[in-house]
């Protein structure tokens, strides 16, 4: 494994406005609250940044930038790069693992904590026949990829899907359940910087 990187991807659209001299990049960050974390967050500059020739603002196509940051940033405990599946692979069936810092809910607040779940990939076909049970016909290019649960309960979006309703029950209980589980690592974390000072 390289000892470090200089090259970040993100989705195109954060920044499609900006200047370089306006992107920061921030790695190693778990909790926007706090700055007693047992590892520090890295911020650099951008050198470079290089979006999608194909990018569509009206269907997030190619939605996919690549930003070069000023310097190298060292892979430490909690800065890592992520792994990336082959072109041919095939991933239907596989757990997807996605994390960020979205709403837990549709309008709700967003987490200073960074957020985490895993959700099974699914065909685009399947996903489509899906969105058709709930009254929306989609058409969902090859480039995208689906992944989720068919009775709800997990994602990464905030928008109502089509089993919103019959899940109100069950994604309650998977707030509450990530409301413990961050107040829990937040102690986890306090103590850990207790016991170092």
């Amino acid at each position: 494994m390289p000892k470090g990187t200089k090259i970040f991807s993100t989705k195109h659209d954060y920044f499609v406005n900006l200047l370089i001299s306006q992107i920061r990049l921030r790695v190693g960050e778990y909790d926007f609250s706090s700055v007693l974390e047992p590892y520090p967050y890295v911020e650099k500059k951008a050198k470079k940044k290089v979006v999608h020739p194909n990018y569509n603002f009206f269907t997030y196509e190619y939605d996919l930038a690549l930003v070069e940051m000023e310097s190298e940033i060292q892979f430490q405990p909690h800065i890592q790069p992520i792994c990336l599946p082959g072109n041919q692979d095939l991933l239907i069936g596989e757990i997807a693992k996605v994390t960020g810092w979205g709403r837990l809910s549709e309008h709700g607040t967003l987490p200073s904590i960074l957020q985490q779940t895993s959700v099974p990939i699914m065909s685009n076909a399947k996903c489509q026949e899906l969105f058709l049970k709930g009254g929306r016909k989609e058409h969902i290019p090859d480039i995208f990829l689906c992944a989720g649960y068919e009775k709800g309960g997990r994602d990464s979006c905030q928008a109502k899907s089509q089993k919103e309703e019959s899940n109100k029950h069950t994604d309650q209980e998977t707030e509450k359940e990530k409301t413990k589980k961050q107040n829990e690592k937040q102690q986890t974390y306090r103590q850990t910087n207790r016991q170092r000072n």
